[in-house]
């Protein structure tokens, strides 16, 4: 009886002294990822709070998971009642969504694409686009100091436009604004429609209204006036980097810092103030200022598209007394959405310009082409041309010396030797000024690849116009 009576004291105090002696318990919270976004090769931080709800002190075996492989384990003491804080840092290189968990705790990371793969992206989608509209401002602020005086002048240019690739039709309304100090403000609007070959344009300035005009559109022309490929045009040959992401009238964007050369750069510029005038612009005349301008550049790319949905380029300089700064913002949207381009019923009864003024344009066009030769060959310090093109071309890109790099164009102006990596040829649009063994740092000497009119030129540089277009 007494043995008996002792077990079952024993047991009752064993069973009292088990149930007082409880454990640590953990619960994982607030699992952090920062960033959550990030580049290839970047690090984020993982970081979450360990809870010890037990009734004793313990150790806590941290195990992070990748996409449900183990990469990291960390081993952290909790007392009784108390919140540990662990963290890990997490590197990787390929582009994509990842599951990130510790214990029961799971958030994602993203590592996006690197700069140049945006960019090809971008570029290709863009091709595949059919349709779209864009907005477009322009503003410059130009002062010119002279004789202890100062002269301001502000213009701001805004565009409206209706793109539809597939049939090369295109809407397009362009409203500028011009304020000199002490004067009157000058407004003007033009509105522009492309309907295929033909181009449809009514301006108004003030105290003049000039009624609808058609006239055919010149070679080039379609594609200088497309805002989104120029944006792209300028990609090719910048230096861009990822900066991270953003919203853009709710759309996850991509931010790209691009840094775009002068060329590229000034062709932008220049389409926009050529807009409805179909005339060619000498770059060479700008290049000493281009020179000494500060310029920077973003694109907003769309993540899910890589559509381009936003721009914005400004530039300044300050010489010789002359101080400009331009600003320059591009919105796009609607991509391969309906658009609906109707010619109004005015402009069917347009004055038709086709087959008037063509020898003016003709002659314009024949002046820049010599005057670009000129500067082409004193920019390339060439007294001759070694094989200039003597059967006729409208390809501004192939004219006027064909002359291959290490055969007749061995030494750039600096004295740098071409090599076969440089692109042959002393030509108009897209010359490659600079021996340096890559098609780099390219120079536009017309504002378009082809002209209107067919050329020849001679080995001292003369040019002759074998066709106006217009015949």
């Amino acid at each position: 009886m007494k043995i008996l009576t002792m077990i079952l004291v024993l047991g009752i105090v064993l069973s009292v002294s088990f149930t007082g002696c409880d454990r640590a318990e953990f619960e994982v919270t607030s699992l952090n990822i920062s960033p959550a976004g990030l580049a290839g090769g970047e690090s984020a931080t993982v970081t979450a709070n360990i809870g010890n709800i037990g009734g004793s002190e313990g150790i806590y075996s941290a195990v992070l998971k990748i996409d449900g492989a183990v990469v990291e384990t960390k081993k952290i003491v909790v007392a009784v009642g108390a919140t540990e804080t662990v963290s890990f840092t997490v590197s990787l290189d390929t582009a994509g969504t990842y599951e990130i968990a510790l214990d029961s705790a799971i958030g994602t990371l993203e590592v996006w694409p690197d700069a140049i793969e945006i960019v090809g992206y971008a570029q290709e989608s863009m091709q595949e686009v059919k349709t779209y509209q864009a907005d477009m401002t322009m503003i410059m602020n130009i002062s010119l100091e002279g004789d202890g005086e100062v002269e301001e002048m502000n213009v701001q240019i805004d565009f409206e436009l209706a793109v539809d690739n597939e049939a090369e039709e295109m809407e397009a309304i362009m409203t500028t604004v011009m304020e000199v100090p002490e004067e009157e403000t000058e407004q003007g609007t033009i509105e522009m429609y492309i309907l295929g070959d033909t181009v449809y344009t009514r301006m108004e300035a003030p105290g003049e209204l000039v009624g609808w005009q058609k006239e055919g559109l010149t070679p080039g022309t379609w594609e200088s006036l497309q805002l989104t490929q120029q944006q792209l045009d300028i990609l090719e040959s910048a230096e861009v980097n990822l900066m991270g992401t953003e919203k853009v009238d709710g759309t996850d964007c991509y931010i790209l810092e691009v840094t775009p050369t002068q060329e590229t750069f000034w062709e932008a510029m220049l389409s926009q103030l050529q807009f409805g005038q179909q005339t060619d612009v000498d770059l060479s005349e700008i290049s000493e200022i281009a020179e000494f301008m500060n310029i920077s550049a973003k694109q907003w790319v769309a993540r899910d598209t890589y559509l381009l949905k936003k721009a914005e380029m400004t530039a300044n300089f300050s010489l010789f007394g002359v101080s400009m700064e331009i600003a320059f913002n591009l919105t796009a949207g609607n991509y391969n959405e309906p658009v609906s381009i109707v010619l109004p019923p005015e402009a069917l009864e347009a004055e038709d310009f086709i087959g008037r003024g063509e020898q003016d344009a003709a002659e314009t066009e024949f002046s820049n082409v010599q005057t670009a030769v000129i500067a082409l060959m004193v920019d390339n310090q060439l007294s001759t041309l070694s094989n200039p093109v003597a059967v006729a071309t409208n390809d501004m890109s192939a004219f006027p010396d064909t002359s291959g790099c290490g055969v007749d164009k061995i030494r750039d102006s600096y004295g740098n030797i071409y090599t076969a990596s440089d692109k042959d040829g002393y030509i108009l649009y897209q010359h490659d000024i600079t021996g340096d063994g890559a098609q780099t740092g390219l120079v536009n000497y017309l504002a378009s690849q082809y002209s209107m009119g067919t050329y020849t030129v001679d080995s001292s540089g003369t040019v002759t116009q074998v066709t106006t277009g217009y015949e």
